[in-house]
């Protein structure tokens, strides 16, 4: 069997089609290494998740009434910031671990 053919079989035993949509993303991202595929994947998953939809929706809110801060550490902390920075430019401020002693005097 060669390598098409092992791929068609992986797919055709996937038994739901949010399997297959990753699936497919990341194996084209893995013959392109074009990162869209990997945004597809976080779109059509974590991105139509209810608890994003509504801690995206608090977090509009809470922007437009008083300054907010995302505050992460570690790889989740830089996912939130990334994920949250590129929906609400200009709204929140944004800081790390390091810069949380004297946060009122953090400059973006």
């Amino acid at each position: 069997m060669n390598i098409v053919e092992q791929c068609r079989a992986i797919y055709r035993n996937l038994a739901d089609m949010q399997s297959k949509m990753i699936y497919v993303n990341r194996l084209n991202y893995s013959l392109t290494g074009d990162c869209s595929f990997i945004e597809n994947i976080v779109d059509q998953t974590l991105r139509q998740n209810p608890l994003w939809k509504e801690f995206c929706g608090t977090l509009k809110r809470e922007a437009g009434r008083n300054q907010s801060v995302i505050f992460g550490a570690g790889i989740w902390g830089n996912i939130l910031c990334h994920e949250t920075k590129k929906r609400f430019p200009g709204k929140l401020l944004w800081t790390a671990a390091r810069k949380v002693k004297g946060l009122e005097n953090y400059r973006q």
